[in-house]
């Protein structure tokens, strides 16, 4: 791999490996760093570039997943994931049971 600059100003880019060949002319020496690493994985591309909606719904999609993960998972007294859990036995019956004497 080199970066060489050509008579005319340019500067070129060239990569021989196994798996991979890349052979380019760019203007300017900067943008032939940037290419190089780019191709030699250094860099990740700009469509990798997330910005904060994207992770914001990826946290959301996570968050849906999970809940569907424990849909059936078997919580105290019975209830089920997605059920209501059994409801509390009603005071007014529990006063009338415990009379005082």
């Amino acid at each position: 791999m080199a970066i060489t600059q050509l008579g005319n100003g340019r500067w070129r880019v060239q990569i021989r490996r196994k798996e991979l060949k890349l052979d380019r002319v760019f203007d300017t020496k900067k943008e032939a760093i940037q290419a190089e690493a780019l191709a030699l994985g250094k860099v990740k591309p700009k469509e990798t570039v997330k910005t904060l909606a994207d992770v914001w719904e990826k946290y959301q999609e996570s968050l849906t997943q999970s809940l569907d993960l424990n849909f059936g998972q078997k919580f105290p007294n019975g209830a089920r994931g997605g059920e209501s859990p059994a409801p509390a036995p009603d005071p007014s019956n529990v006063i009338n049971k415990t009379k005082l004497n």
